[in-house]
């Protein structure tokens, strides 16, 4: 028993050293008879192996990015320390065609110090998103799709969140 205790805290702290873009929580199932497309390769081409097509219609936020924005808005972005930054984040995920999001990678490489802080704490929250997206469109059927949420943080809060419709 203190074995497998012992290799649960030592494999959570491996993954807590992992620089964010190579971490993915909640892994998505994917459709296994529908195509894989994605919104926004020029984004993407650091994760994807190949191009993929780009779909009729994208993974959309039920409710629209005004309410994607509104479940952030909860949320406090760092400390009293962070409250004069602002900076941008790109965060890469897969909406299968079910609707369910997961395999969330952060994409910024170049963010350090602060900034990586605080994009980590935001990562974290996508975690939590509700899980109602509309899924993309691909010669009118639904399918698994690569997205790209694009946050700004701005004196401790996320003011703008955008993605490809």
């Amino acid at each position: 028993m203190k074995k497998i205790i012992l290799l649960v805290i030592l494999s959570s702290l491996v993954s807590l050293t992992l620089p964010a873009q190579e971490r993915a929580w909640d892994e998505v199932k994917i459709c296994e008879d529908k195509p894989v497309c994605a919104v926004d390769f020029y984004l993407l081409e650091d994760i994807l192996t190949e191009k993929h097509k780009k779909p009729k219609t994208a993974p959309l936020f039920s409710g629209g990015k005004s309410k994607l924005l509104k479940y952030f808005s909860k949320y406090k972005i760092g400390d009293s320390r962070s409250k004069d930054l602002v900076f941008r984040i790109h965060i890469a995920f897969m909406v299968n065609c079910e609707g369910r999001a997961g395999d969330f990678r952060l994409l910024d490489n170049e963010l350090e110090g602060t900034e990586l802080k605080l994009s980590r704490q935001v990562f974290g929250l996508m975690k939590e998103l509700p899980q109602v997206w509309k899924p993309a469109v691909y010669k009118g059927d639904k399918v698994n799709c690569y997205q790209v949420l694009s946050l700004t943080i701005m004196n401790g809060k996320i003011s703008t969140a955008y993605y490809h419709n």
